[in-house]
């Protein structure tokens, strides 16, 4: 990420967190969504535009920070084995965008979605 991009954190959590402190130090515009309110509160404080996303719509709120045109990338730092986040993390997303796979997700998706915005996805692991 670069100066002045705006990233999306799924899942606020200790590695969510940190990555958000680590995008903020970097110029970047960070925006949080995760189910836990404490969380929530603690990446506001720390200069996150953060959100319950059990309570919000987490692509409606994207775009309308956006201004429409989607982030440039979304970090899931998150662990579901619903599919909901890989696909709203494609639909937060602007053309050409990135995805970062930290946390373990879902990955039944669409790929219409990924192939139209011409996507790039990476996934990261550390085995202990």
């Amino acid at each position: 990420p670069t100066l002045g991009e705006t990233i999306v954190v799924t899942g606020l959590g200790l590695i969510g967190l940190l990555t958000a402190q680590l995008l903020i130090a970097n110029g970047c515009q960070v925006i949080g969504f995760d189910f836990d309110e404490s969380k929530v509160k603690l990446a506001n404080s720390f200069g996150v535009k953060a959100f319950n996303a059990a309570n919000t719509n987490p692509v409606a709120i994207t775009e309308e920070i956006t201004d429409g045109k989607g982030a440039d990338g979304v970090i899931i730092t998150a662990s579901t084995k619903s599919d909901t986040v890989i696909s709203e993390a494609a639909s937060m997303c602007r053309r050409k965008g990135r995805i970062v796979l930290v946390g373990v997700v879902g990955l039944n998706i669409n790929r219409a979605d990924f192939f139209k915005k011409e996507l790039a996805i990476v996934k990261f692991s550390c085995l202990l």
